[in-house]
Formats: structure tokens, sequence, C-alpha cells
């Protein structure tokens, strides 16, 4: 009955021992499962979101180059629309004078012709060929005030525009490199998160089959104490019966 007793208590311990290793390596195998599985859908998250974050920058980086282009555009065509304006307006008043000019020599002209002076002697002619010297100048003046603000307003809507469309340049590099930085940087962070959960489940299965290994170790421990339990019962009774004292 003793022997029976010996028997049931280590199959139990050894069986149990068993069990417990390979509960803890199915326990930690699940574990290294779930681990990676998040970390899985966490780093695909990460990617996503850095992806969705630099195409956002990226685009309002391209809006604003676009916008800026198209408002130093407008600006150039107002000073290109003025330019022009000036050098209309500066022949419409050159035309205007000298159409005046004329009114005013012909009427002193008439004035000088109507009093009896002769319109072809010295005097007069010297004289008439100052004041058409004099309203050819002036005339050629207002031309020439025109034509300089025209360039002038050229030559600015020349810098508006290249002004723009520098800045915008700097608006679509900048953005670029930013969206840039930050996909690389959610790449290398799901890559790193991916890296450090598959260790920690290769940790975790190691774990699980040291924790298997060491049951087995312990069923065997078990089977070996029972075994040398029931040899030494067996010696007492072998004593017992042939009267030899125990020691």
């Amino acid at each position: 009955m003793a022997v029976s007793a010996i028997i049931g208590a280590t199959a139990v311990s050894a069986v149990g021992s068993i069990q417990q290793g390979k509960a803890a390596k199915k326990a930690a195998n699940f574990q290294a499962s779930a681990d990676l599985e998040r970390d899985r859908l966490q780093a695909q998250f990460i990617e996503q979101e850095s992806a969705a974050q630099a195409e956002l920058i990226a685009r309002e980086g391209e809006e604003r180059a676009a916008f800026t282009e198209d408002t130093t555009a407008a600006q150039a065509l107002v000073a290109e629309q003025r330019a022009t304006r000036e050098r209309e307006i500066a022949k419409i008043e050159e035309e205007d004078y000298r159409r005046a000019q004329d009114r005013t020599l012909a009427t002193k002209r008439a004035a000088l012709g109507g009093s009896g002076i002769r319109l072809d002697t010295g005097t007069f002619v010297l004289a008439e060929g100052d004041f058409v010297s004099e309203a050819e100048l002036q005339a050629l003046r207002i031309r020439s005030t025109g034509e300089l603000n025209a360039v002038r307003l050229a030559q600015e809507a020349r810098a508006v525009r290249g002004t723009g469309r520098k800045q915008a340049e700097l608006f679509r590099s900048s953005s670029q490199r930013q969206a840039e930085t930050i996909f690389r940087s959610g790449l290398t962070e799901a890559q790193l998160l991916r890296s450090t959960g598959a260790t920690n489940a290769a940790l975790l299965r190691m774990k699980g089959r040291a924790a298997q290994t060491a049951g087995f170790f312990r069923a065997g421990s078990s089977l070996l104490s029972g075994g040398a339990a029931i040899l030494e019962l067996q010696d007492k009774r072998a004593a017992a019966s042939s009267g030899t004292p125990i020691k």
C-alpha cells in the first residue's frame, strides 16, 4: 500500500511538473504572439500617421507656394498694366500738348498778321523758331516722363514676379524637406518597434522553452526521488522480515 502511495504521489508530481512546464511554454508563446501583433499594428499606425503628416505638410507647402505665385503674379500684372497705361497717358498728353501749342502759334500768327506785321521777317521767324523748339522740347519731356514711369513699373513687375517665384520655391523645398524628415522618422520608429518586439518575443519563447525543460527536469527529479523512496521502503521491509536491525 505504501509503495502504491509513493508511486501515485511521484506520478502526480511528475505529471504536474510536465504540465506546468507545457503551460508556461504555451503562455509564453501566446504572449509573444500577442506582443508581436500589438507591435505590428502600432508600427503600421506609426507609418501611416507619419505618411499622412508628411503628405499634409507637402500639400500645405504646395498650396502656400501656389498662393504666393498667384498673388505676386497678380501684383506684377497690375504693375505691367500701369506701365502700359503710363505710356498711353504720356502719348495722349504729348499729343494734347502739341495740338495746344499749334493752336497757340496759330492764334499768334493770326493776331500778328491782322495787325499788319509781316510774318516772314527775321524777328518773327526767330521768335517762332524759339517757340516751336521749346514746345517740342516740352512734348519730349512729357513722353520721356511717361516712358520712365513705364520702365520703372515694368521693372517693379519683374522684381515682384521673380520674388514670388523664389518664395514659392522656398516654400516647396522647405515643406518637402520637412515632409521627408517626418516620413523617414516614422519609418525608423516603426522599424525599431518591430525589431524590439521581435527580440522581446524571442526572449519570451526562450523563457517558455526553458520553463518546459525545467518541468521535465522536475518531473525526472520526482521520479528519481520516488524510486529512491520505494527502494528504501523495500530495504526496510526486507530487513524486518529477516530480523536484521534497520540501520
